[in-house]
């Protein structure tokens, strides 16, 4: 008797789960696709990565409106118990200390906006020293403007046209000048805002020729002690470092080194944090404790990992006016302003200064920054009608200007855990810890596809109230943080995949520790 065989049963796909952190080690765009890490991200605008989760940006405020024209610096003086800010636009300064209207400028007749500055404290005061290159230089005493020329005045220099002095450092107890379009370097008696300056002419140091773009102040703080040194930088890129206090005496001003890095982008080109000083160059944003001691070839630039899209922006907008570093240490954030059309379009990548994690913020049109007490703010541009530009209050509130902050966000592609095998995914479920209800778009990009969310988000919370704006009982406070987990369906068949998200808020705060997927597994493909 013959037994008929039966087919074998087919399974039917298992589902499987898995949860992810977060992209907390933020944006890169340096490895391959198949190779980041989970906890990495393709694209992350919006989107601040911390220690634990990655959190929506927090939004902008107008500080101080009607200024004439685009704001192009912002100086600010620090006294012993007070500060004050001030803004360039156009052919004037304004006080923008106050969050208010501008009043009438405080300097005039000027011929364009983009100053440099500096702070220095002499035993006749605290000053605020200003140059552009083109105007004569600017003093603030606290009280009140003057304009620095070698005439008999308050305060005067001599020696050099004030007008030809183009950017200002402080360094041992000195005032020193960089002169435009030449290799000369002007420096004042100690503890002094005026008097007769002298030349220190560095253009033998300089073999590749060019002039000098920037000087800045150094400290080494370690076993051997804290020692300060001054830093020249050429346009070419060449940095010649040295210690000492008088450049006038050989025995007290001594070369320490001569080093080439990438050429440096802008006289804006270099921010001080805590003792290190970060540069904008052409190789990156690099910390000058690793420019000077590392070759060229050795990646110690700390955008090392978003290296591409730093190198792209630098090779199309490297000349535009506004690329600017700031250090905004209350919100643990350096930022990096790149001028995609200058006075027009910016766009910031932001690191976490705990983590070293990059993202990009979007939507704060900036030309420039400045950190006011424990805020930061940016100059912004000129809109269509007269008297329409601004300083902005930044990282401050939960939207900008009223409208909504959109975050896009696509993760690291992910095999969950079964590489080579198909999956069907078709949930999503990412963790929110929000004040508010809220919805989102989800997307899942699968086998290294691109495409982005089409839909609108909306966003729908409490309507809250800083903290210190009003008076307490007097009306509702945002409710505390509540974790929403909602489930979303997604569609995707793949190897691996990345969750594409897009979210729009204006009214609470918003943080994502995780996503959790649920996927049907299937063969091996």
């Amino acid at each position: 008797m013959i037994k008929k065989r039966m087919k074998p049963r087919q399974s039917a796909p298992v589902a499987r789960s898995a949860s992810v952190p977060a992209p907390v080690g933020g944006l890169n765009a340096r490895d391959a696709l198949a190779d980041m890490s989970a906890t990495d991200a393709v694209t992350l605008d919006n989107f601040f990565p911390g220690t634990t989760s990655v959190a929506l940006r927090r939004g902008f405020t107008p500080w101080a409106t009607g200024l004439p024209a685009d704001v192009e610096s912002l100086m600010v003086w620090n006294g012993p118990t007070s500060s004050k800010g001030f803004a360039a636009s156009g052919t004037a300064f304004y006080d923008v200390t106050a969050n208010a209207a501008v009043g009438a400028a405080v300097v005039s007749g000027l011929a364009n906006a983009r100053w440099q500055h500096e702070n220095m404290g002499t035993p006749g005061g605290q000053f605020l020293y200003c140059v552009n290159g083109t105007d004569y230089a600017q003093i603030y005493n606290g009280t009140a403007w003057q304009q620095v020329t070698g005439v008999s005045a308050p305060i005067a220099i001599t020696g050099i046209d004030t007008r030809s002095l183009i950017q200002v450092n402080q360094y041992a107890n000195r005032l020193f000048f960089v002169e435009k379009n030449s290799a000369r370097v002007w420096y004042l008696p100690v503890n002094a805002v005026g008097g007769a300056a002298l030349s220190l002419d560095l253009a033998p140091l300089f073999s590749l020729g060019g002039y000098l773009m920037a000087m800045t102040t150094w400290t080494i703080d370690n076993a051997a002690g804290v020692q300060e040194y001054a830093i020249f930088i050429s346009s070419e890129g060449e940095v010649v470092m040295y210690s000492g206090t008088d450049p006038a005496v050989a025995a007290s001003w001594v070369k320490n080194g001569r080093y080439v890095i990438g050429r440096p982008v802008g006289r804006r080109c270099y921010v001080r944090k805590a003792s290190d000083v970060i540069l904008l160059t052409s190789d990156g944003f690099l910390p000058m404790s690793l420019a000077l001691v590392t070759d060229r070839q050795q990646n110690v630039a700390i955008s090392d990992k978003i290296v591409d899209l730093v190198s792209a922006d630098l090779e199309r907008y490297a000349a535009n006016f506004g690329w600017q570093p700031v250090y905004f240490p209350s919100g643990d954030k350096l930022l990096v302003n790149v001028p995609q059309v200058a006075g027009a379009m910016q766009y910031q990548y932001v690191m976490n200064t705990i983590t070293g994690a990059w993202c990009r913020f979007v939507g704060w049109k900036a030309n420039c920054f400045a950190t006011l007490g424990n805020g930061l703010y940016f100059g912004g541009n000129l809109g269509a009608a007269a008297n329409s530009a601004y300083v902005g209050r930044a990282d401050y509130g939960f939207s900008d200007n009223g409208g909504y902050i959109f975050g896009t966000a696509k993760t690291a592609f992910n095999y969950f855990g079964y590489p080579g095998r198909e999956k069907q995914m078709t949930m999503a479920r990412p963790i929110f810890r929000t004040s508010g209800n809220m919805s989102i778009t989800l997307g899942m990009d699968m086998d290294f596809a691109d495409r982005f969310p089409t839909a609108t988000p909306t966003f729908s919370g409490n309507t809250g109230t800083l903290w210190g704006t009003g008076l307490w009982g007097t009306f509702p406070w945002s409710s505390s943080g509540n974790i929403k987990k909602d489930w979303q369906g997604v569609v995707g068949v793949g190897d691996c995949g990345a969750l594409h998200m897009r979210i729009a808020n204006n009214k609470t705060a918003v943080e994502w520790p995780a996503t959790t997927y649920i996927f049907r597994i299937g063969g091996y493909l």
